[in-house]
C-alpha cells in the first residue's frame, strides 16, 4: 500500500496491478476497479479523459458522508488512483427487493427502455434503473415523488442528500448501489448534476 502515492501515470498503474497481483472486480465506462484487500478496492481512470472522476467522487462523498456512500479512504490529488470502502454488490434482483424493504411497500418493475421515456422521470433527481425500480403500483408517474416522499423516510433522507450533493442522476443504476450492515450505500458516484440542472431537481 506504502506504493500506491509513487503511481503518477498509466504504466505505474498497470504495472502496479501486474506486481501486486490484484483481484480484478469490475469496470464501468470511465473507470476500473481491484479488490486492493478484505477491506478495501482501487479504483483507477481507464483513460487520460476520465482522471477526473476520482476526484468528482473524493469530493462528492465530502458532501455524502458515509451513511449514503461507501467511505472513501484516500486518494491521488491528480485523480490517478482513489481507495474505497469494500461493500457487498447486489445483483438487479437484490436491489430490488432491498429497494421494497426500504420504502415500506411493494413496487411493480417495468423497462423504462421498452414502457417509458425517460423523460417522464425529470420530476426525479434520479432515473435510469432505479427510476425503474420505484414505479408504485397503481399510481400516476406525476405523483411518484411526492407519494415516495410522504411515505418512505429512507427515500426522503436519500432524495435530499443525492440533490444537495449534486449526484447525477442517470449514474443510478443498481450497480452503482453496495451492500454494508444491510443498509444501501452508493459506490459509484462520479457523475455530477450541472448548476442548472440541480437547481431544477426536487427536495421532498
Amino acid at each position: 500500500i506504502s506504493e500506491i502515492p509513487k503511481i503518477t501515470s498509466f504504466e505505474d498503474i498497470n504495472q502496479f496491478i501486474v506486481n501486486k497481483n490484484l483481484k480484478y472486480i469490475g469496470e464501468g465506462s470511465t473507470r476500473i476497479v481491484y479488490e486492493l484487500n478484505n477491506l478495501q478496492v482501487i479504483k483507477f481512470p481507464i483513460a487520460e479523459e476520465n482522471i477526473e472522476q476520482n476526484l468528482v467522487e473524493a469530493n462528492t462523498y465530502k458532501c455524502l458522508g458515509s451513511k449514503f456512500a461507501a467511505q472513501i479512504f484516500s486518494y491521488d490529488s491528480n485523480g490517478f488512483w482513489l481507495i474505497m470502502e469494500k461493500v457487498k454488490p447486489l445483483s438487479e434482483s437484490e436491489f430490488k427487493n432491498k429497494i421494497n424493504n426500504l420504502l415500506g411497500f411493494e413496487l411493480e418493475y417495468h423497462s423504462i427502455k421498452t414502457k417509458f421515456n425517460i423523460d417522464d422521470f425529470t420530476e426525479l433527481p434520479f432515473n435510469m434503473e432505479l427510476a425503474d425500480a420505484l414505479i408504485p403500483y397503481n399510481q400516476p408517474q406525476k405523483n411518484l415523488h411526492k407519494i415516495l416522499c410522504e411515505h418512505s423516510k429512507w427515500f426522503r433522507e436519500f432524495n435530499n442528500k443525492i440533490v444537495e450533493c449534486k449526484v447525477h442522476g442517470k449514474d443510478l443504476g443498481y450497480d452503482n448501489f453496495g451492500l454494508r450492515n444491510n443498509g444501501l450505500v452508493l459506490i459509484d458516484y462520479a457523475f455530477e448534476l450541472s448548476d442548472m440542472d440541480a437547481e431544477d431537481a426536487d427536495l421532498c
